[in-house]
């Protein structure tokens, strides 16, 4: 009787430690594989966001250098040169696009602002990394709202989170009129000096075109509880 209770007792023992052991492996296991996919899917949406800034930089970069632009730049030819911005933000599907004297003068634009008279506004970082460095630049870049109404007033209007409450928008808070753009900026030379820096760039606020890509190029229409 000893026998059998200590043969029971032994068996049980070693059952319980395999099976805890077992569940720790396949606890490991998946949690491994799912850290993994995750940390995959990340870097995915991370190079496919890097892609569409180095798009947005090619794209202003192939428009820097035809004779026809740079000889409007050097002229300082306004409405061809306004011409020429908005044909190329059509095809890089930009939200905002512009070109800066090395003075610091907005030279031309798209939108409601395109054609008027050269003004000095707050000064773009985008614009001024570009001159500093003498290089083509792109990266994420914080406008405010003088910015974006100095690009487009609707660009503004587009950029501007209603502050919100448990689904209700709050009264009393204020809204977030500043945005996170996507932006480029490309140099222009005379010879050995930046005579202007053209830029431009996407709307991240409110935007959902890069989210929607990563979603249908990662997941593939995979949803979750109906969504």
């Amino acid at each position: 009787s000893k026998l059998i209770t200590s043969l029971l007792g032994v068996t049980l023992l070693v059952g319980a430690v395999s099976l805890l052991a077992g569940v720790f492996m396949l606890k490991e296991y998946v949690i491994g594989e799912a850290a993994n996919r995750v940390r995959q899917d990340l870097n995915a949406a991370s190079e496919m966001y890097r892609t569409r800034g180095r798009f947005i930089r090619t794209a202003l970069s192939i428009t820097s250098l035809g004779s026809g632009f740079i000889h409007s730049v050097a002229s300082e030819n306004v409405a061809d040169l306004s011409f020429r911005l908005s044909r190329m933000a059509h095809h890089a599907g930009l939200d905002f696009a512009g070109l800066a004297a090395e003075d610091g003068r907005n030279l031309c634009r798209i939108g409601s602002n395109a054609i008027g008279p050269a003004t000095i506004g707050p000064f773009n970082p985008v614009v001024r990394l570009a001159m500093a460095r003498g290089a083509s630049v792109e990266g994420t870049v914080v406008y405010t709202r003088d910015m974006l109404i100095q690009e487009d007033p609707e660009l503004a209007e587009r950029a501007r989170i209603p502050m919100r409450d448990n689904g209700t928008e709050d009264r009393n808070a204020a809204d977030e009129t500043s945005a996170l753009v996507l932006a480029a900026a490309v140099p222009i030379f005379d010879g050995n000096t930046v005579i202007a820096v053209l830029y431009g760039g996407q709307l991240l606020n409110r935007g959902e075109a890069i989210v929607d890509a990563v979603r249908d190029t990662i997941f593939r229409g995979e949803v979750y509880k109906g969504r």
